[in-house]
């Protein structure tokens, strides 16, 4: 017992040493913009982690190091959740099957924030792991047996194209006949108003005075 309570301490510092390593990895990424941030496309997060030697080889040792860490401070820490379980869930999504297909419907972004501290202001970084495809997400449902999943929309159909997106199949469908023809719709992108000022319906602007004006002068005419 001695020994495998040693071996997990020596598995605590590890990941904390791996941990700070990390950080310090995100502090090095160059953002040229803080408002815009630094994004990459997905495979750029094995490149990220390889720098940690954090690989599809080492990745499973590493995710058991961390169960076995969070089960031990769990049990110290008086029903208080273990943030580690949270990490060995990321890195299981990083690594998901052992293969990287998948990265390509992700992006890597790292955000810039300002955090107040009792010694003034100090920079932080956020590493994010955007995925930009629900299949990648129902694919996970399909695996563990889901028999029946409900979405609900107004507008599902076509269903062949909603499937697709989704990454699985609909064996039993109901459409009803009352979808437009293509014929029937025009779409376009508005990019600038009458002044030529841009539209640009993020929250730091949706809210001002000259963002309502120029949307509402383009509706007006």
């Amino acid at each position: 017992v001695y020994y495998l309570l040693s071996q997990v301490q020596d598995d605590i510092f590890f990941i904390a040493a791996l941990l700070l390593k990390l950080e310090k990895r995100i502090a090095e990424v160059y953002i040229e913009s803080k408002e815009l941030g630094f994004t990459k496309p997905g495979p750029y997060m094995f490149e990220l982690m390889a720098d940690l030697n954090i690989t599809h080889t080492t990745a499973a040792d590493l995710m058991d190091k961390i169960k076995d860490a969070s089960d031990l401070l769990e049990e110290k820490s008086t029903g208080t959740i273990c943030r580690l379980e949270t990490i060995k869930d990321i890195l299981d999504i990083i690594f998901r099957d052992g293969g990287t297909s998948h990265a390509k419907y992700y992006r890597v972004h790292v955000k810039e924030a300002e955090a107040w501290s009792a010694n003034g202001s100090k920079g932080s970084r956020t590493l994010s792991w955007w995925c930009f495809n629900p299949g990648i997400a129902l694919e996970v449902f399909a695996k563990f047996g889901v028999g029946s999943i409900i979405l609900t929309s107004g507008t599902l159909s076509p269903l062949d194209s909603f499937a697709g997106e989704l990454k699985l199949d609909f064996p039993i469908r109901l459409e009803n006949p009352h979808v437009i023809g293509p014929n029937q719709i025009w779409a376009g992108v508005v990019p600038v108003g009458p002044s030529g000022r841009t539209f640009n319906s993020s929250y730091r602007t949706r809210d001002t005075m000259e963002y309502k004006q120029e949307l509402g002068n383009a509706i007006g005419m």
